[in-house]
């Protein structure tokens, strides 16, 4: 979701923000490397995530859900950098 937030609404970006993103993907990177029998379930997941993600971001910052992609557009290894932000 914030991700999404994150890309949707530049104007509203925020240390704040970039920290949540930071956290969270290292929390994933570090339950990925602790488990990784989950490897393939991965896209499954992501898939299942990206779907309530839009659900959270449109509640959240008052847009349609159809602005969002429909297709989540973060790879995995995109989503576990913690660095990664997109533009």
């Amino acid at each position: 979701m914030h991700l999404l937030k994150w890309q949707y609404q530049p104007t509203y970006r925020g240390h704040n923000w970039q920290l949540t993103i930071k956290e969270q993907s290292r929390k994933l990177e570090r339950l990925i490397r602790n488990n990784p029998s989950l490897q393939h379930i991965l896209d499954r997941k992501i898939t299942d995530a990206y779907s309530d993600a839009i659900i959270a971001a449109a509640k959240e910052t008052g847009m349609a859900e159809n602005i969002f992609l429909e297709q989540c557009p973060y790879s995995i290894q995109k989503i576990i950098y913690s660095e990664y932000l997109p533009d």
